[in-house]
C-alpha cells in the first residue's frame, strides 16, 4: 500500500481559454454540468499524467464567447506555491480542456477545477475534485467488484448494464473491464485460438478491456487460450487485457501473458499445487519474466 508521508504542497494552476464551446443558457450552468477527470488514478512521479474536463453534452452548444477553464492541483498540507502551465483546447466532443501534468513528490493528490463563462452573470463554477494518489512505482489494485469509495484501485470489472458507473470509474483513471470467459467459452463452441480471439476482441461500451476468467493454470487448453491472447493483441493493440489464470505454466501460455496488460493468478484456498500457497502461485509469474505485469489475487 503507498505511504504516506509530511509532503510540501503545490499547487498547479492551469487557466486555459478556449474558443467558441460554451453552454446554451450560460447562467444556467452549475458544476453538475463538468466533470474533472484524470488519466490515472494512481499517478507515478516522473511519468506524465493528463488531466481534463467533461462537459454535459446534452446541454452544449457552439457559441462564440468561449470559457475560462482553471485546473488546479493540491499536495500535501495545502501551502500554497502556484505553477502556471500554458494548456490547448481538447478536440475531442465532450471534452472542453486538458493538460499534461508530471507530479514530482508521492502522497495524496487532489485535483479540482474552475470554469467561468464569459459574458455570464454567474460566478465562476467550482467543478467537484478528483482525490489521486502519487507513488514511487506503478501499482496495481484490481478488483472483480467493488463500491466506488474504494480508495486504492487501478481496475475494475464492471458488468453493468449501463455505461454511467464506467464512465465514473474512467474519469477517476480506473479502468473499467468486462467479463469474458476462457476455459468457459472454449467449451461452448468457441475451440480455437480464432474463434476466441473474435470473442475477446469484442469490448462492451466504455470499457478499456476486459478479464479474462478461468484462463487455466497450464493445461493443453490453456497453451490454446495463450494463443488466442496473442492474436487478440494484434487484432486490438491498445485493449486492456487481464487473465485470470492459477498459474503461468507452458511457453504458449507464457508467450500469451507476455502480451497481457495484467496477469491476475488466483487462489482460494490453499491445496496441493505449486507449494499450496499463494506466493507458490504467483512465483509461477515471476519464473516467466511477468514479476512486474502480474499480481497475486486472494478470493475472499
Amino acid at each position: 500500500m503507498p505511504g504516506a508521508g509530511a509532503i510540501p504542497t503545490r499547487l498547479l494552476l492551469l487557466t486555459l481559454l478556449i474558443s467558441g464551446r460554451a453552454f446554451q443558457a450560460a447562467s444556467a450552468a452549475t458544476d453538475a454540468d463538468f466533470s474533472v477527470g484524470v488519466e490515472q488514478a494512481l499517478p507515478v512521479v516522473g511519468k506524465p499524467c493528463r488531466l481534463w474536463l467533461t462537459h454535459d453534452q446534452a446541454a452544449t452548444a457552439s457559441k462564440t464567447d468561449g470559457i475560462a477553464v482553471t485546473f488546479r492541483v493540491t499536495r500535501g498540507d495545502h501551502s500554497a506555491h502556484p505553477i502556471d502551465l500554458a494548456g490547448a483546447a481538447d478536440q475531442r466532443q465532450d471534452v472542453l480542456a486538458s493538460v499534461q501534468w508530471t507530479p514530482r513528490q508521492t502522497g495524496p493528490v487532489r485535483i479540482s477545477a474552475s470554469v467561468t463563462i464569459r459574458g455570464s452573470a454567474a460566478a465562476c463554477i467550482e467543478v467537484a475534485p478528483q482525490d489521486v494518489f502519487v507513488t514511487s512505482r506503478r501499482l496495481f489494485f484490481n478488483y472483480w467488484q467493488c463500491p466506488p469509495e474504494q480508495r486504492f484501485v487501478t481496475s475494475v470489472m464492471d458488468n453493468s448494464a449501463t455505461t454511467e458507473a464506467a464512465i465514473r470509474w474512467k474519469r477517476r483513471g480506473v479502468r473499467p473491464l468486462g467479463w469474458q470467459g476462457g476455459q468457459w467459452h472454449w467449451v461452448r463452441g468457441y475451440g480455437s485460438p480464432e474463434k476466441m480471439a473474435k470473442l475477446w476482441s469484442n469490448m462492451p461500451p466504455e470499457r478499456v478491456g476486459i478479464v479474462i476468467d478461468e484462463f487455466g493454470g497450464g493445461d493443453k487448453i490453456d497453451q490454446q487460450l495463450g494463443a488466442a491472447l496473442r492474436l487478440t493483441r494484434q487484432q486490438m493493440p491498445q485493449m486492456f487485457l487481464a487473465p485470470y489464470c492459477l498459474s503461468v505454466t507452458g511457453q504458449q501460455m507464457i508467450d500469451g501473458c507476455r502480451v497481457a496488460d495484467l496477469v491476475l493468478v488466483e487462489t482460494y484456498t490453499p491445496d496441493w499445487r505449486w507449494d499450496g500457497f499463494i506466493t507458490g502461485r504467483w512465483q509461477t509469474a515471476a519464473k516467466a519474466g511477468l514479476g512486474t505485469k502480474s499480481i497475486a489475487v486472494l478470493g475472499l
